[in-house]
């Protein structure tokens, strides 16, 4: 190539870039050695709407939001030392005061003779896809080498003995002379530039530990001095036990290929860094001049068999005349159409295409085409969910809100009849208040004074009286925003009917009492039966015994030894009777009161189990109702068992304390422990009987518990004067 040729070559690729860089629907930037931005492209200035010297330098960082502004700049100065390409992804303000969300892609420039030259990189706005999905795959891969070049030399190394063998193809390449041998490895550092062989190193160290392979381009000096660019690739060689005991490969020359990518590295830098396929098109032929990477991954084909195809081959949709109007269309101003491409594999996927004229030495067409098939899905599934959603909006009796709180308007979506109003009728957030039920007024003020930019969700549930005078359940979940100041802009949430499943747990409540009632019933009975019927019998087993003790000596040794034996026996069993039904039915609780009946069965199951059990109690109030303190009692006895079994520890702490509102049973240890989600999903019953106890006497159940810190289980219920109904009670407690 002579001198004119190759300035001439250049010319016309820097215009190509200046030309491509301004119509491509790309942000494009540059920026120099010292970090500083140098250049940005039409497309950049007329989004941010700033002039270029506002942009130039650092300038560009002040259109950057600034949450993202210390994460982009430490990105792109990390890269930037290393020379590493790099993604971000960042907001950044457009012209109208919008922030839209950024995917930045950057390499690194080096001129033909290797030194660093800066970065260059392309932004694509991808708010809607942003919005559509939390995450993109962003991450490109390079075209694999489509075929091997001649001039290539095999080698060969045992790591052990460092006994290096070249083929004859690699004496060639090198300029070396067989005679001498090949060059050891810890001489190789002789063959390459210093960057070169810091490379090679770092690719076979990461070789010889994760037995990865590599490839890389270095730069080689050959016997005579001279300078020249190969591609070398190394694998590992593993014994017969896969240890790894060397590697083998090739190295090949690309000298020639190296050039000529050098005088088209600032073009292919610009269009293989960009996220959307970018053709370059013969506005005459159809046929493809030029594709990037994108292209390629985008349709399935090599860039070599792309560039034998024209226009009409990959686009589904396209047909000649249709393909002419936009011809005619694109040789006035760039056109923008969607469309549908077929792969090499025959399937098709929808495409948005930006096609813009350009005149060089010849007339070209420049085409961006952009994959939508996720936008489409995205469209499509919106449009299926916001049916879906107003399906059960109507069938579940919710409607959607938003409070604005400067005009204090309730604007809401379908129907709303919890309301009594039709949608478009004016609501208020004060005429809303006015309509909850009195009593539970004070649930919907608490929840909204509880609202902080910390704590920005509620859920609440209240009673309403509908315009008819029919009172319903509703149930909230809601969201607040907040300026600045932490003050309240909106609230954005679903209202729904829950009168049917507040109805439905009154049932559920009403029928677990008669089965708990029922339970203590057969408690009583069965606890009658032992003490009148089997105590008896055992009573009476033992005064026969004694009897029989009392002429034993008129038996033998071994006879008198069963007798002791059937005497102790027959005491153990009568106690463990005894316990067996006091536990079944107190009769301290029915007679003395539950603080008498906790402490008796704090002793018994102390004595029983051989375990120790700390009881106390204060401010325990006489007269409590007898379901309160036959619901306490029952999960003392479940609570003391289960800790007995599972906690490991011989010693127990029982606390019964009284509040102003509240009785309050603890029972804790500092065995085991456990997981309480896992073990109330669990297949066992303990909790879920002490848990539905309680709910009936309007109480709750606390439970901390981690695995080999201990268990503290704690049920709280309200204070209640004797003879309260609490079945009644509980189903009128505001929720």
């Amino acid at each position: 190539m002579t001198g004119n040729t190759t300035v001439g070559v250049l010319s016309v690729t820097e215009n190509l870039f200046q030309v491509v860089a301004d119509v491509a629907p790309v942000l494009v930037w540059m920026s120099g050695p010292d970090k500083l931005c140098t250049f940005f492209n039409k497309g950049w200035l007329d989004f941010t709407g700033r002039p270029i010297e506002s942009e130039l330098g650092n300038g560009w960082a002040n259109g950057v939001h600034p949450d993202d502004l210390q994460a982009c700049l430490d990105t792109y100065s990390s890269a930037f030392d290393r020379r590493d390409p790099f993604k971000m992804e960042y907001r950044l303000r457009r012209h109208d005061g919008e922030y839209r969300w950024m995917l930045d892609a950057g390499v690194a420039l080096f001129s033909t003779d290797g030194a660093f030259a800066g970065y260059i990189g392309s932004c694509v706005d991808i708010t809607e896809r942003r919005h559509a999905e939390d995450a993109l795959r962003r991450k490109e891969m390079e075209l694999s080498e489509s075929q091997r070049l001649a001039g290539v030399g095999s080698w060969t190394w045992d790591k052990d003995t460092d006994t290096v063998q070249w083929s004859e193809e690699l004496y060639h390449i090198t300029g070396r002379d067989p005679q001498l041998g090949a060059v050891s490895y810890k001489d190789h550092g002789t063959l390459y530039s210093e960057e070169s062989w810091m490379q090679l190193q770092r690719a076979v160290e990461e070789a010889l530990r994760t037995g990865a392979s590599y490839e890389l381009d270095l730069e080689m000096i050959r016997a005579d001095g001279t300078r020249i660019w190969v591609t070398a690739r190394g694998e590992v060689q593993c014994d017969s036990t896969g240890r790894i005991v060397g590697l083998r490969g090739t190295v090949q020359d690309i000298t020639e290929r190296k050039q000529r990518e050098n005088a088209l590295a600032l073009f292919r830098s610009l269009i293989d860094g960009s996220n959307d396929a970018l053709e370059v098109i013969d506005p005459t032929t159809l046929r493809f001049l030029d594709v990037n990477d994108k292209a390629c991954r985008d349709l399935g084909y090599s860039r070599e068999e792309l560039l034998s195809l024209t226009v009409l081959d990959v686009d589904a949709a396209m047909d000649p005349p249709a393909m002419k109007t936009l011809a005619a269309k694109c040789r006035k101003d760039f056109v923008v159409f969607e469309s549908v491409h077929r792969r090499k594999n025959g399937s098709t996927f929808p495409v948005e295409v930006t096609m813009r004229p350009l005149t060089l030495d010849r007339a070209y067409n420049v085409a961006v085409a952009r994959d939508i098939t996720e936008r489409k899905r995205t469209e499509e599934e919106l449009r299926d969910s916001e049916e879906r959603l107003r399906l059960a909006a109507e069938a579940g009796k919710m409607f959607a809100y938003t409070w604005d709180a400067a005009t204090d308007q309730i604007l809401r979506s379908g129907d709303s009849y919890l309301l009594g109003v039709d949608a478009a009728t004016p609501f208020t957030g004060r005429q809303l208040l006015e309509n909850v039920h009195s009593d539970d007024r004070h649930l919907l003020v608490s929840a909204f004074d509880r609202l902080t930019p910390d704590t920005p969700l509620f859920q609440v549930s209240y009673r309403m009286i509908r315009p008819d005078g029919e009172v319903v359940w509703v149930e909230r979940n809601s969201r607040a925003y907040f300026d600045a100041d932490g003050r309240v802009l909106r609230i954005i949430g679903m209202a729904a009917d829950i009168t049917q499943r507040k109805r439905g747990e009154e049932a559920l409540s009403s029928i677990s009492r008669r089965l708990i009632q029922a339970q203590e019933a057969e408690r009583a009975r069965i606890a009658r039966d032992l003490h009148d019927d089997i105590g008896q019998r055992l009573a009476l087993m033992a005064v026969t015994v004694e009897q029989l003790t009392h002429v034993r000596s008129h038996t033998s040794d071994e006879g008198r030894s069963l007798l002791d034996s059937l005497q102790t026996q027959t005491a153990e069993i009568s106690g463990s009777v005894q316990a067996i039904a006091h536990e079944l039915h107190s009769s301290r609780l029915q007679h003395l009161g539950v603080v008498a009946a906790m402490k008796g069965f704090c002793a018994e199951l102390s004595t029983q189990q051989k375990v120790e059990v700390d009881f106390g109690y204060a401010d325990v109030l006489p007269g409590l109702p007898a379901e309160t303190s036959l619901c306490l009692f029952r999960v003392l006895q479940e609570a003391l068992h289960n800790a007995v079994r599972h906690s490991g520890v011989r010693q127990f702490e029982v606390q019964l304390r009284g509040t102003a509102d509240a009785l309050q049973l603890t029972v804790r240890d500092t065995g085991l422990g456990f997981d309480p989600d896992n073990a109330i999903d669990g297949r066992g019953l303990g909790l879920t009987s002490m848990n539905e106890r309680l709910k009936l006497v309007g109480g709750e159940l606390l439970i901390k518990s981690r695995p080999n810190r201990g268990t503290t289980i704690v049920a709280r219920v309200p204070r209640l004067p004797a003879g309260t109904d609490l079945v009644g009670a509980s189903a009128n407690l505001p929720l």
